[in-house]
């Protein structure tokens, strides 16, 4: 905060990443105290402070952390995406639904892939619908400097060769929907119910184990007529 007295936060690369790592443990620390909604205020505060910036997509992923799950989901809607066109939320509704964002250049995504494929093919049968936004970065292999279509092109590439599931799959390629859903670690995972609510907002690598109840939570149904008994 002394350096931004005489400095913009994106002057350069190491300011941005100090302070986006001070407000990200500082919102956990006081989340971890029991003061979730001190931590979403101020987490809140900050996304407005720093809105311009680099770190507001971190900001945002702190943000969802605390308050996304439980509330309804997000838009996706993009004017551009390779595979079919997504549905909209409403068009969802009554399915469960897993987003997985991932990013070309993501190794983590890449081995993700297989076990995401895998535990979906399992309850194929209830519904479950997958979409797999991406966005730009800008590059292609080995960050050497493209445009866009010639990136878009790349994505696609990527796609084939290691996400060969993914082509049956809506696949929005959106700075838009990256920023709001804070997509600042790949994979991001969002498990949507078929209310059309969070279910799970994880960003990060889980194992099979890990992800598969997840992904059961939103795929099984309500018991008809049950009901919540108090003591």
């Amino acid at each position: 905060e002394e350096q931004l007295k005489t400095r913009k936060l994106d002057d350069e690369a190491r300011l941005p990443i100090a302070l986006g790592a001070a407000i990200e443990v500082t919102a956990l620390a006081t989340a971890g105290q029991g003061r979730r909604s001190e931590a979403v205020s101020y987490l809140t505060q900050e996304i407005q402070r720093y809105k311009d910036t680099s770190i507001l997509m971190r900001l945002n992923k702190n943000l969802h952390v605390l308050s996304l799950e439980g509330q309804p989901a997000l838009p996706w809607a993009s004017s551009e995406w390779l595979g079919p066109k997504a549905p909209t939320p409403a068009e969802l509704k009554g399915k469960p639904v897993v987003l997985f964002m991932w990013a070309h250049w993501c190794g983590d995504c890449k081995k993700q892939g297989p076990i995401l494929d895998a535990i979906v093919n399992k309850y194929r049968s209830s519904g479950i619908v997958v979409l797999a936004p991406t966005q730009r970065f800008g590059y292609a292999e080995k960050r050497r400097p493209v445009g866009p279509a010639e990136e878009l092109k790349y994505i696609e590439q990527v796609r084939d060769e290691f996400y060969p599931w993914m082509k049956s799959v809506s696949v929005p390629v959106s700075d838009e929907v990256y920023l709001n859903y804070g997509v600042s670690t790949t994979p991001t995972y969002v498990m949507i119910d078929r209310d059309g609510k969070v279910s799970t907002y994880l960003p990060g690598q889980p194992t099979a184990e890990q992800l598969e109840p997840l992904i059961k939570k939103i795929v099984e149904k309500p018991v008809a007529g049950s009901r919540l008994l108090l003591f």
